[in-house]
């Protein structure tokens, strides 16, 4: 999972926002709305647990990697700009 994380241990909505949009060329304010996505008990910090999670289900195969394929589907459904936009969690 892309994420910034000091030492410790949490990405900032603030950090993850800005990195993210630079990165991606997404919009700042669509960009919060995935992170609160990712966040999954919303304390707004993105901790290893909430990596680790995220990273599970993107790897569709199960094989401990997500290929170009797996990131996009799992972006379809949890971005806010794509058709899907919920919380994987539920």
């Amino acid at each position: 999972m892309y994420c910034i994380l000091k030492g410790d241990g949490c990405a900032e909505k603030q950090e993850f926002v800005k990195q993210w949009s630079h990165d991606y060329h997404d919009n700042p304010h669509v960009s919060g709305i995935f992170f609160d996505h990712l966040d999954l008990d919303q304390d707004g910090c993105l901790t290893q647990t909430d990596i680790d999670f995220n990273f599970r289900a993107m790897d569709a195969h199960g094989d401990h990697s997500v290929t170009e394929a797996e990131f996009a589907s799992f972006l379809s459904a949890v971005h806010p700009s794509s058709t899907g936009g919920s919380s994987v969690v539920g």
